[in-house]
């Protein structure tokens, strides 16, 4: 199956077969059911209204904040394993101090720079659920 190529021409060259006055008449619509002596309905935006209707705006319903067991089972989980691995850790580092001091020196600046890294990444969410705050508050 070949593709058609693109055609460049003048906007001067093209000519119509037809003029507009001669061109075939739109189908018709479709027509719809109306119901038997029903009155249209009144448009709600060109209703009258007078000036003793106030509308007062109720303040957002605060959401109660609770704890959940979820919550504290995971908070728990979480902490006991960043201490394991924390633990970890040190015990390796301090390994490798004794063995090789170099390879130490490397997994201290290597352990560093890890929690520098997380320590941003917090600090970024920490700012972007303020934003989000202050967005909603809004």
């Amino acid at each position: 199956m070949s593709r058609r190529r693109p055609t460049v021409f003048e906007i001067d060259d093209v000519t119509f077969e037809e003029t507009p006055e001669e061109a075939a008449p739109e189908p018709p619509r479709p027509r719809r059911r109306q119901k038997a002596a029903e009155e249209p309905a009144p448009d709600p935006l060109e209703a009258e209204v007078s000036e003793e209707a106030v509308v007062t705006v109720p303040p957002p319903a605060r959401r109660k904040t609770r704890i959940s067991w979820l919550s504290i089972f995971a908070t728990g989980l979480s902490g006991l394993a960043a201490l394991a691995l924390s633990l970890s850790l040190y015990a390796f580092v301090d390994d490798l101090f004794a063995r090789v001091p170099a390879l130490g020196g490397l997994a201290l600046v290597l352990a560093v720079l890890t929690a520098v890294g997380l320590l941003g990444m917090v600090f970024r969410e920490w700012l972007a659920m303020r934003r989000l705050k202050e967005v909603e508050a809004l």
